[in-house]
């Protein structure tokens, strides 16, 4: 009976945002862009109290497929008529609302809101073949655009990708990155101010991926996680300041938990998750450490309650079909099935406001729709999560890194920043390829 009444709310919470987002593709057939904007209001607060349930159906991308594209030819209609600003509301607003889970929803129409004191926020975004480029500095909005072969650019950025998950030298990965660096960078870099000031990157999808610390400005020689400190948020009111929560004195540590290998037949044990662990450890005077057998999901969520700042060092599974149902996979307790993960849309639901930071060394924990979302969403200041595959000699050597810095500081984008220059200026050449450092990313307010 339960099951039933749940399909059914389900169904009609499908069927409800469908005909609206119909009605708003309807009003821009015609030309009457008035009721337009009132049916996409109308739609995207219903996407918006409803977002939970529509994850949960296995038909539920119709709606948020559908939503995307009502947003981008809002986008382009009003850039049409030249009017930039509501062009980007648009676009910050699907970045809002399509999101899976319910990050910095306080949606009001109007972007201009100012950044930092200092900073320079960039929104990303690809329509069509058409690149969108939004950069925000206090109340000054400016816009560049062009078309690109989006089948190429998936092929360079497929190609990097390969290439920094197999380690590969500087040399090897220069020519992609410097490529990258001159589409997505140097047509705005005049609007990013002197090296030293501070970003805010907010992308969709398609750009989502992209190494941006490690885009390399060919002309003089730097990367530019060199000129700028990176701070990534999900949309550009998610990236607002607000007031910070009283954070908790803990420090959680997980290294290595001991899963179920009948459970996880792929996924090998870290050789280095346990040093990596003990060293950080070091830093911090009082923390509790979880390590194999003992990284349980009940000790996980018992700990949850005391930490200020946590550093996960394990396996974590990324679902590209259904990313809230991404995972850090964990050991199984005794006699609890299905205790040995915890998915994002779980963690979403958790009040972690009293967390300040949380720390994702594993691999493909950086997109918002997975893993790193769902601890943003559950209140946390931010995460340092991955991009890609990445190795875990390297990832070791960051995080000691950033580790050290960040104790003194209490500033997570700074702290990784200091710790990506270390591996970059080493000794060492493997730890000089953008494949050891660039992989990891801060995102948050």
């Amino acid at each position: 009976m339960k099951e039933a009444v749940l399909a059914s709310l389900m169904a009609d919470s499908t069927l409800g945002i469908v005909p609206a987002i119909r009605d708003t593709e309807a009003s821009l057939s015609e030309g009457k862009l008035r009721g337009a904007a009132k049916r996409f209001d109308t739609a995207f607060r219903l996407l918006d109290q409803r977002r939970s349930l529509i994850w949960m159906e296995s038909h539920g991308t119709t709606a948020f497929t559908g939503g995307w594209a009502v947003v981008d030819r809002m986008t382009m209609l009003k850039l049409a008529e030249g009017r930039v600003s509501e062009a980007l509301d648009y676009m910050d607003r699907g970045q809002v609302s399509l999101a899976p889970f319910g990050i910095g929803s306080d949606w009001a129409p109007d972007s201009r809101m100012p950044m930092r004191s200092g900073e320079v926020a960039v929104e990303y975004a690809m329509v069509a073949d058409t690149l969108l480029v939004w950069t925000i500095a206090a109340r000054d909005i400016g816009l560049f655009r062009t078309v690109i072969d989006t089948v190429q650019f998936a092929r360079t950025l497929a190609d990097l990708e390969e290439k920094l998950e197999r380690r590969a030298g500087e040399a090897e990965v220069r020519l992609a990155l410097s490529e990258l660096y001159d589409r997505l960078v140097r047509p705005v870099e005049a609007r990013l101010g002197r090296p030293g000031t501070p970003m805010t990157v907010i992308t969709d999808d398609d750009l989502a991926e992209v190494p941006f610390p490690a885009l390399l400005d060919s002309r003089r020689k730097r990367y530019l996680i060199e000129d700028h400190q990176l701070r990534f948020a999900p949309s550009l009111r998610g990236a607002k300041p607000r007031p910070a929560a009283m954070p908790a004195d803990g420090v959680l540590l997980v290294a290595d938990p001991a899963f179920d290998w009948r459970e996880h037949p792929r996924l090998e044990r870290l050789a280095y998750a346990r040093e990596e662990v003990r060293s950080i450890a070091g830093e911090y005077p009082s923390k509790l450490v979880l390590e194999g057998t003992v990284a349980t999901r009940p000790a996980l969520e018992s700990a949850l309650a005391r930490a200020g700042m946590i550093h996960f060092s394990g396996h974590a599974v990324f679902d590209e079909t259904r990313p809230e149902r991404s995972y850090l996979v964990l050991a199984p307790a005794p006699g609890k099935a299905g205790s040995g993960k915890i998915t994002a849309a779980e963690l979403a639901k958790l009040d972690l406001r009293h967390v300040r930071l949380v720390v994702l060394a594993g691999c493909q924990t950086a997109p918002f729709t997975g893993l790193s979302g769902g601890f943003l969403a559950a209140g946390v200041g931010g995460t340092v999560g991955s991009t890609w595959d990445v190795d875990d000699r390297f990832t070791a050597a960051l995080m000691t890194g950033f580790h050290r810095q960040y104790r003194g500081s209490r500033d997570g984008p700074q702290a990784l920043r200091a710790a990506q220059l270390a591996l970059l200026h080493s000794d060492d050449p493997e730890l000089r390829t953008p494949a050891a450092w660039a992989g990891f990313r801060y995102a948050g307010r």
